[in-house]
């Protein structure tokens, strides 16, 4: 079949802008080679430049401060043009062919990941969504999905995606009063939690025909959890497997705080996802060069990166051994400049 008017899509703003980066790098690299289509939620003028050289990046009008960015992400769907799209979170790294995901999709099925493990695909709140989101069937029992990744031909699913913006807009308000990431033991209680997620999930468990959806393998995505196996394979391909030999589609660093956030610094999150991040920031076949002052200390390749993930493991980054990571680090660098710089006159003595 062949595919024609297909977009990958993406959301993001000034905090997201390294981890869109790192996406829009690894569909390069992955040979998914369709056009990319980045909605702007805010970000810096500097930003957008970069990202326009390689893609189509538009602005999404009356994104406003007031309502959470998830919640934005059917209207970035709608702002594409009609077509094939799929659409990735921006903490997202695609680790292979993204092709038969766009054939089902151009085909008119809605394909979709499970949010995590199987103890995470259960039904949610049947009692408070159907109530509040006034749905038009009754719920049935359906794996809950992963809002970040999502294939569909718009043309065919218009419908769904109004819908979707329409639900969002009745509950993107109010949740919006609370932080993003609310705790466990609130989240488990409150039947919007997960923000537009929890909305997607119940359209999909009720007014759209199950045939319609098809809910991929959850270890096709390597996610930070505890029953993850996910491991790198190769790295400059970025092909990734878990134990059970299936090799993943996708890494999804769906926890808080991101890679990139200066609050992750000394933290190990996700190491799969961690690892090829610096890869898609620092290789050298990139689609999307960041010149080394844009990209965190702590993700740049050198010995400041190594010392500190060394700590990192040890769980403990007190800020004397911080100081001397990046002491020792000057140390090292300047030793390999000054030993540049003598082979170079050695070798102009010689000339």
């Amino acid at each position: 079949m062949t595919l024609r008017g297909i977009r990958y899509v993406t959301l993001t703003d000034e905090r997201f802008f390294i981890g869109t980066v790192a996406l829009v790098n690894s569909l390069r690299l992955t040979e998914n080679g369709h056009d990319i289509l980045i909605v702007d939620a805010g970000l810096r003028s500097d930003q957008r430049d970069r990202l326009a050289a390689v893609a189509d990046v538009r602005r999404l009008e009356n994104c406003g401060s007031q309502v959470l960015p998830p919640f934005l992400k059917p209207r970035a769907l709608m702002s594409a043009p009609m077509g094939t799209l799929v659409f990735l979170d921006s903490d997202m790294i695609v680790t292979a062919s993204l092709e038969s995901t766009a054939i089902a999709a151009a085909e008119g099925r809605i394909c979709v990941l499970p949010d995590g493990p199987p103890r995470h695909h259960t039904r949610r709140f049947e009692d408070a969504w159907t109530k509040r989101l006034h749905l038009r069937r009754p719920l049935r029992e359906q794996p809950y999905i992963n809002s970040g990744f999502i294939a569909l031909d718009s043309s065919r699913w218009v419908g769904l995606l109004e819908r979707w913006i329409e639900l969002c807009a009745e509950v993107s308000e109010s949740r919006s009063l609370l932080p993003h990431s609310i705790p466990m033991h609130e989240a488990d209680v409150h039947p919007f939690a997960y923000l537009d997620q929890d909305v997607l999930n119940a359209i999909l468990m009720s007014e759209v025909d199950e045939s319609a959806v098809v809910i991929g393998d959850w270890h096709r995505a390597g996610v930070p959890e505890p029953e993850d196996t996910t491991r790198i394979v190769e790295r400059l391909s970025l092909q990734c497997q878990s134990d059970r030999a299936t090799s993943t589609m996708l890494l999804h660093h769906f926890s808080r705080p991101k890679p990139w956030f200066a609050e992750a610094r000394g933290c190990l999150m996700y190491e799969p996802y961690d690892e090829l991040l610096v890869r898609l920031l620092t290789g050298p076949d990139l689609t999307i060069v960041l010149p080394p002052d844009a990209i965190p200390v702590w993700l740049r390749r050198g010995p400041v990166r190594r010392i500190e993930r060394r700590v990192t493991r040890s769980q403990t980054m007190p800020a004397r051994v911080l100081r001397r990571a990046h002491t020792v680090a000057f140390r090292q660098t300047t030793r390999a400049r000054l030993t540049r710089e003598e082979s170079s006159l050695k070798r102009q003595s010689f000339s």
